[in-house]
């Protein structure tokens, strides 16, 4: 697996030590830091992925809704 690839599996994975340890034998002097600046950055990713998701069917409810399709129980109509 290229570098590129295990970094990303490494921060996909939340491996906090495995990652450190990576970035140290790529040459990173502040190793942690880094490891965690990575991290939180993968949080904010997955976060903003989450946002979209509960906007997107939040909107697809209120039309549905509006269109009276379904009631606001959320069940169909």
């Amino acid at each position: 697996m290229g570098d590129m690839s295990w970094l990303s599996h490494l921060v996909k994975n939340g491996s906090k030590k495995d990652l450190e340890n990576f970035l140290k034998d790529k040459g990173f002097r502040k190793a942690k830091f880094a490891a965690e600046q990575f991290l939180q950055a993968q949080k904010e990713i997955e976060q903003k992925q989450v946002d979209k998701i509960i906007e997107v069917v939040k909107s697809t409810v209120e039309y549905k809704i509006g269109k009276g399709l379904l009631n606001e129980k959320g069940t169909k109509s």
